[in-house]
């Protein structure tokens, strides 16, 4: 039996019809989605965009106001496509890191339960607040060891990466997921993640194509596939893993084997 191919990054983007009808075009069976707040495949001029992603910027770097504003109906979007098209998409959900602990820890259960999240995620901080992640790992230790997916392109730093190892020896039964293979610092990223059990990497927005065929060799069991739509493109991102990758078993993997072992997928 065939392996499914997988998109393992990315996110709710409107229509969902057309997500869909992409990727038809590329073959992926199923796609790992995340929540977003803003929607750059809905602009047409370059302010327009130029705007949209100030605003995830901003988003990025811990702004309040930003988060504030995109929460809750962020989630209530991605839970929607989800429950719509069940065959297609696997959901990942999200949590306030602000939250004490035990609030923390009855959110997760309850997005367990109701919308049946297989992961958390993308949490992305502003450089310098990893601390922050402590009760994250807690929550999900305690729970059902749900993967962590971590946004760790601009603006984390590789003392960040540094520091999400440290957490991820602490609690050595929740997987982390690096997301963006590390951005720039993809080379150390390799390294921690060959040293770190729990520790994998995703590919989307990979730094360079050398960096794709360098990661995919040292850890071909703990590299997935990903897009990040709409900000890259399904179909040349699988050429890229394809070209980087010639052996058929280790691309398969790549393509959906390992991220199907990892959420227990069937």
């Amino acid at each position: 039996m065939r392996k499914l191919v997988i998109d393992g990054h990315s996110h709710v983007t409107i229509p969902i019809e057309n997500h869909i009808r992409l990727m038809d075009e590329a073959g992926i069976d199923k796609t790992v989605l995340f929540r977003t707040g803003v929607h750059p495949e809905l602009k047409d001029s370059n302010d327009e965009i130029k705007e949209e992603m100030q605003q995830l910027q901003k988003y990025l770097t811990g702004d309040p106001a930003i988060a504030d504003r995109y929460g809750e109906s962020a989630h209530e979007e991605l839970f929607k496509v989800v429950n719509k098209y069940p065959d297609r998409f696997i959901c990942f959900g999200n949590i306030s890191i602000n939250k004490d602990l035990d609030t923390m820890t009855n959110e997760i259960q309850r997005q367990i339960s109701e919308h049946h999240i297989l992961g958390i995620g993308e949490i992305a901080l502003p450089s310098g607040q990893i601390y922050k992640l402590e009760n994250v790992f807690k929550s999900s230790s305690r729970t059902s060891c749900l993967p962590l997916w971590i946004h760790c392109f601009n603006p984390m730093t590789l003392n960040d990466i540094m520091q999400i190892e440290q957490l991820a020896k602490k609690y050595p039964s929740v997987p982390v997921i690096i997301g963006h293979a590390g951005g720039s610092n993809w080379l150390e990223t390799i390294d921690i993640a060959k040293r770190n059990p729990n520790i994998y990497i995703d590919t989307s927005a990979a730094f360079s194509s050398l960096a794709l065929k360098l990661i995919i060799k040292e850890l071909p069991d703990k590299t997935f596939y990903g897009v990040d739509y709409p900000y890259g493109d399904m179909w040349v991102m699988r050429k890229m893993v394809e070209r980087a990758c010639p052996d058929e078993n280790v691309r398969e993997n790549i393509l959906g084997g390992n991220i199907m072992k990892l959420l227990h997928i069937e």
